[in-house]
């Protein structure tokens, strides 16, 4: 799944650095984001009473949210470094950073995923941990998704929009149950060829339509676009085309995996929140110096954040190893392991 994460991850940090918004820019945007919820899908299991649902939820998902709001303070204050204004503008900037969804933008445009992601696994794995019926899952999830599609945006609905893009969560949970549901079907179908044929078929099939303007089908989930007025229903192809295009990019990440790219696309994939987090910022930095050129954004926008993953990961390293530097600082959370070792050996 790493390879197929690191497809995602540069699908998303090629979007974000488009200057034309034509067919690549629409059909990117149909899979890059539902892929990554899908693949969130294949990692829960259902968890055993309302007791082990909130250690779920506080070991596995609190976590993330922290990580989050430490970031995206971090960003925030690089951003008011960069463009010094009122203080009043640094607190609205941690303001929005707690309400989440539409209202962050620029740097910080990206971190609608995050909160997103965690409604949606939440919800999907109370889905499977409470309702025991599949039939009754896939109705709950398809009429989630479905609700989530009769209105423009919560900002024409409610007069506002909601804390985490909350209301996006609703067509994410149907991505994240059909990632649970796909993951072993998935796994057994990679080599067969009538399939790989058909799907492969349908994306070019569907790419085509769009470049022919056949149908007109747009899906950006942060800002709750989606449309498709021709050829079939927005429903119906919010419903298909992004899975119809993940499983074809799980495909592609299958054959990666056995070529000579496979180190450098393991290494991407594992450290595709890091991509996330930080390659817009590195975008805004650029731009001041009047550096558009799209090949450089997305160069710069995967390569830095690479770089940062990579120094994290020696310093982490470093710190293990040599953990008797810090001794004037207190004991080491590891001593009390060599301690009791000595003295079961004696």
């Amino acid at each position: 799944m790493d390879v197929a994460k690191a497809l995602g991850i540069i699908a998303v940090v090629i979007g974000h650095a488009s200057a034309q918004h034509g067919t690549f820019y629409q059909v990117l945007y149909w899979w890059h984001m539902p892929l990554f919820f899908m693949i969130g899908g294949f990692f829960i299991r259902p968890q055993v009473g309302w007791r082990a649902y909130r250690h779920f939820i506080w070991r596995r998902l609190m976590p993330l949210y922290l990580q989050y709001l430490a970031v995206g303070a971090l960003i925030t204050l690089i951003d008011f470094g960069l463009q010094p204004g009122a203080w009043s503008v640094l607190w609205q900037g941690f303001e929005k950073l707690f309400y989440g969804g539409t209202l962050l933008n620029g740097s910080l445009s990206v971190f609608w995923y995050l909160t997103v992601y965690l409604l949606a696994v939440a919800a999907a794995v109370a889905l499977i941990s409470f309702v025991k019926w599949a039939w009754l899952r896939w109705g709950i999830a398809l009429t989630l998704f479905g609700l989530g599609l009769t209105y423009d945006n919560a900002q024409s609905l409610f007069g506002f929009t909601l804390p985490w893009d909350a209301d996006v969560a609703l067509g994410a949970i149907r991505y994240v149950y059909v990632g649970y549901q796909l993951f072993d079907w998935v796994k057994g179908h990679l080599n067969c060829w009538w399939l790989i044929g058909l799907i492969f078929s349908q994306v070019l099939f569907f790419t085509w339509a769009q470049a022919q303007h056949k149908m007109h089908f747009i899906l950006y989930m942060k800002s709750h676009q989606i449309a498709g007025p021709t050829l079939l229903s927005s429903t119906e192809l919010a419903l298909l085309l992004p899975v119809i295009f993940s499983i074809g990019i799980f495909v592609i990440a299958h054959w990666l995996a056995a070529t000579p790219l496979l180190p450098v696309l393991r290494f991407i994939g594992q450290h595709t929140l890091v991509v996330m987090y930080w390659h817009k910022l590195i975008f805004t930095i650029l731009k001041q110096f009047s550096w558009n050129a799209p090949v450089l954004l997305i160069g710069c926008g995967l390569l830095l954040p690479l770089l940062l993953a990579w120094c994290q990961q020696h310093v982490r390293q470093w710190w293990q190893r040599d953990a008797w530097l810090w001794w004037p600082f207190g004991q080491h959370r590891y001593a009390g392991k060599v301690v009791m070792k000595s003295v079961h050996e004696h």
